[in-house]
């Protein structure tokens, strides 16, 4: 908000005045140029511009008006809809901002624009409020007795007041593609959860120290983007004022020039400590501006044309440059491949008797046929195996037992008692008995047999 200022207006009357000269006079003190054919215009020219000068300040109102609301606002948020009346207020100009936002205006004058009661700006790196009327003491002696006079005004403090305590967790980036500088806010609370700003906005301070509007608008869950024109090289202030309770956000945006304005200069010191290296085995080298005349204009540049042409900037009169490498890491590389394969052989063995089938099976699936199943060897090895059991027991009980006619105790239940003969012996004599040699294929048989016959024998001599 500014109030009114004194302007400079200009009349241009004659042949010899400028009229150019006073157009600009006029436009630097923000007034009009009048460009005068008749003089008798020139007193009807003055009345008007001591009419618009002379205008009072104050606008007094009778009978009373109350004030509409323009614009919802978080100072007027949860104040009644219906404002008492006011009897006079300061008569002020909107600046050409698009930050100004009106809250409340009188209805009289009809002329908007200096009728505003209550306005808000984010300016610079704060908040500044503008209520052009009293708090009761002259125009609004009413408002002392409205119910929301207190949460009014107090409203209108906090929200002009820089917030305190935990503001959430803001991260801010920005960049510039194609003359668009783009915003991104990232918004977490306290918890790291997402924020829900439905009143985030800010501005962009220019270099030309204009402002130009910021218009967020959600992309995901707690991002927000903004673009606006940054094509004009320099520092850009950015402004972000997220939403009622949280504290205005920061940050600065610098555009450089275009890369036609940078400075690509030839570092001829670089190059001629290059140059001065010598070469093993040769000469120090030159540089190719100073023979071929390549940095040379006019005349000059034009007599070394053919030079130009015919300098060779390749050097073929140098040794073959040689490198050597040491060859141990290969060396070590191939022992432990030849190390690896040898711990691979005697530890490990492979069998290929999966080739034959396989190639069996491909052979057929390309060829046709029925698949030859392996050959039945365990029956042949059971007839086998049978056959020789039978051999064995027919050569070791050729004779058939036969039990004794008589009865008494079985043969069987004098195996574990020892034959009368040895209980007769003599201490000094000892008993020795021929084993017969067995069989390396005695089978069960043949041994129960023998027992059968050892235990008969011993009976016979028993009974003897």
């Amino acid at each position: 908000m500014r109030r009114k200022k004194i302007t400079v207006s200009t009349v241009s009357i004659g042949a010899d005045s400028d009229p150019k000269l006073l157009s600009d006079i006029a436009a630097r003190g923000g007034g009009k140029f009048y460009l005068v054919r008749n003089p008798r215009a020139v007193p009807r020219i003055f009345q008007r511009e001591a009419r618009r000068v002379s205008r009072p300040l104050v606008r007094e109102l009778a009978p009373a008006v109350s004030p509409g609301r323009v614009l919802e606002h978080e100072i007027v948020r949860g104040v009644g809809e219906k404002a008492p009346p006011l009897s006079g207020f300061v008569m002020t100009t909107l600046k050409e901002s698009s930050l100004v936002e009106v809250v409340l205006r009188s209805p009289v004058p009809s002329d908007a624009e200096s009728s505003t009661i209550l306005a808000t700006w984010t300016y610079g790196l704060g908040k500044a409020v503008a209520f052009t009327t009293d708090a009761g003491a002259r125009w609004a002696d009413a408002w002392t007795e409205w119910e929301d006079y207190d949460r009014f005004f107090t409203q209108m403090i906090r929200w002009s007041m820089r917030p305190t305590g935990d503001t959430g967790n803001f991260t801010i980036s920005t960049e510039v593609e194609d003359g668009v500088a783009r915003v991104v806010v990232d918004a977490l609370d306290k918890d790291d959860e997402f924020l829900d700003l439905p009143a985030i906005g800010g501005a962009a301070v220019r270099p030309d120290l204009g402002s130009t509007a910021l218009d967020f608008r959600q992309v995901a869950p707690g991002r927000y983007v903004a673009e606006f024109a940054a094509d004009s090289p320099g520092s850009y202030l950015l402004i972000v004022n997220p939403g009622a309770g949280l504290g205005t956000l920061r940050t600065g945006l610098n555009v450089g020039y275009s890369d036609e304005f940078r400075d690509r200069e030839t570092n001829r010191t670089l190059l001629e400590s290059i140059a001065g290296l010598q070469a093993k085995g040769g000469a120090e080298g030159e540089v190719v501006s100073d023979v071929a005349g390549v940095e040379l204009t006019g005349a000059e540049a034009a007599e070394r044309i053919a030079t130009a042409e015919a300098y060779d900037p390749y050097r073929r009169d140098l040794a073959p440059a040689v490198a050597t490498q040491p060859v141990w890491p290969l060396m070590v590389l191939a022992a432990s491949c030849v190390f690896v394969a040898d711990v691979f052989i005697r530890r490990v063995q492979l069998s290929l008797a999966w080739v034959g089938p396989l190639l069996a099976a491909a052979r057929r699936r390309v060829f046709g046929g029925e698949a030859v199943g392996p050959r039945a060897e365990t029956m042949e090895r059971l007839r086998s195996r049978k056959a020789e059991v039978r051999q064995t027991a027919t050569a070791a009980g050729g004779s058939r037992f036969e039990a004794p006619p008589t009865g008494g105790a079985s043969p069987l239940d004098e195996l574990g008692k020892p034959a009368a003969s040895e209980l007769k012996k003599p201490a000094g004599e000892k008993r020795v008995i021929a084993e017969e040699v067995k069989p390396q294929e005695e089978g069960y048989t043949s041994r129960l047999l023998k027992a059968k016959r050892d235990a008969l024998k011993d009976r016979d001599t028993k009974d003897k």
